[in-house]
């Protein structure tokens, strides 16, 4: 409950200020979790060979937060209608074969903004997403995904019927708890993704569409790759230009 609250605060205050907040809020978080200090120092370690300090990953993850936490409202949707797009011909051609696909990418950016990017110029898209642990956040994360035109996505059968009606399905690769793993080597060497989206791309003969995004410069940039891309190809350059934008998921 009290995390609920924190977020709703956050979310109405002035930008400015929530994220000088939310910037303590993770300080505070990294100073009590062993695991959360652990993980920001293999990115790091991986990415940066040490050259990025725990300051720039902080700062970037305050401001991505701040960012996703207004999904739905008129910054959001300014955002959206501003952003830059790389490779929007990629998409045009899979709507024009009258099919849609599965679009992956990282918990990269503040990327729950991308579906509002996409809706905004007349695409449908769905999330693959899991429910979450605390029930009060979930619900009010649906309720904004939904204020966003996002539908979500919770089993197989529900991805297969998605995508028949030419919806662009999204699901992320970062692995977590209840995925399977699939060895990509990406973000770097060893660390094993999930599985689940390219699953439901195969079994429902569905392309697979590489996407990422950053904050850059108070921009929203959106790269989208060519369907059925090298994933490694496709996203190892957005993490070794801008490692600071990455969260990791999981362990």
């Amino acid at each position: 409950m009290l995390a609920f609250l924190t977020l709703l605060f956050l979310r109405t205050m002035p930008i400015e200020l929530s994220i000088i907040l939310t910037r303590m809020l993770i300080h505070l978080y990294l100073f009590s979790s062993k695991k959360a200090r652990e993980q920001l120092f293999l990115v790091r370690e991986k990415l940066t060979d040490l050259t990025y300090t725990n300051k720039a990953f902080v700062n970037q993850l305050a401001v991505n937060l701040c960012l996703m936490m207004r999904m739905g409202t008129a910054l959001s949707k300014k955002l959206g209608k501003t952003a830059k797009i790389e490779g929007i011909g990629n998409l045009e051609r899979v709507k024009q074969s009258q099919t849609s696909a599965v679009v992956v990418t990282y918990h990269f950016g503040p990327w729950e903004l991308l579906p509002e990017v996409f809706t905004i110029r007349g695409y449908k898209v769905a999330v693959l997403a899991g429910v979450q642990k605390m029930k009060i956040f979930g619900k009010s994360l649906g309720a904004l995904r939904k204020r966003c035109g996002m539908q979500i996505v919770r089993s197989f059968d529900e991805a297969a019927a998605i995508l028949n009606t030419g919806s662009f399905l999204a699901g992320f690769l970062d692995k977590t708890r209840r995925s399977k793993e699939l060895l990509l080597d990406v973000p770097f060497k060893g660390y094993k993704s999930s599985k689940i989206p390219l699953l439901v791309a195969k079994r429902n003969k569905k392309a697979v569409l590489p996407v990422v995004c950053r904050f850059i410069n108070h921009k929203l940039v959106v790269s989208i790759g060519k369907a059925n891309e090298n994933l490694s190809g496709f996203f190892t350059p957005f993490f070794k230009q801008n490692p600071n934008q990455w969260l990791l998921w999981g362990s």
